[in-house]
């Protein structure tokens, strides 16, 4: 399993990524504040569609994580193949058919899961389960994570596979 991380490289999350059972680490993070050449990829929040013509053309060497709740710029941003990722709760059969086509991953932050508690982590989970659903009928392949800061708030590996195995083979 790979763990993903908003951080830039650093041997101190590599090496307590490998005491929880990762077999490797990604770094992400968002564009301007960080040093480019420490990071795997650029997280962006685009607001409309000339944002996200802006992201890519400013990011163009690196991959792209798009996070959206708008359908119609998720829409956009993976009919643009210029992204590896999304991170969305409002995913449609439409969005996991041209997620499946352009080989873009399907992201759950699994730390915003365990930060809730009671009525809204079931309504979340509910909607993850959902999601998952629709990922696995049309073969959209998911990447769950910790999306950790530090790596304190990591979570073992096991811990991540336990909960969502029943709903999706994770690897």
């Amino acid at each position: 399993m790979i763990e993903i991380v908003m951080s830039e490289k650093s041997k101190e999350f590599e090496k307590h990524a490998k005491e929880l059972g990762f077999s490797d680490v990604f770094f992400c993070g968002y564009g301007r504040s960080l040093n480019l050449d420490k990071i795997d990829a650029v997280i962006i929040k685009p607001k409309s569609t000339n944002d996200l013509r802006k992201f890519f053309s400013l990011f163009k060497d690196k991959k792209i994580r798009v996070e959206s709740e708008d359908a119609e710029l998720t829409r956009a941003a993976l009919e643009s193949k210029k992204v590896f990722m999304i991170l969305t709760k409002k995913i449609n059969h439409v969005l996991c058919k041209i997620t499946s086509q352009n080989n873009v991953f399907f992201g759950i932050n699994f730390s915003e899961l365990m930060n809730v508690e009671g009525v809204k982590r079931a309504v979340l989970l509910s909607k993850i389960i959902k999601n998952l659903n629709l990922c696995r009928k049309f073969k959209v392949k998911v990447i769950v994570a910790s999306f950790a800061s530090t790596p304190e708030k990591m979570f073992h590996a096991a811990e991540i596979k336990s909960i969502f195995e029943k709903f999706y083979p994770l690897k």
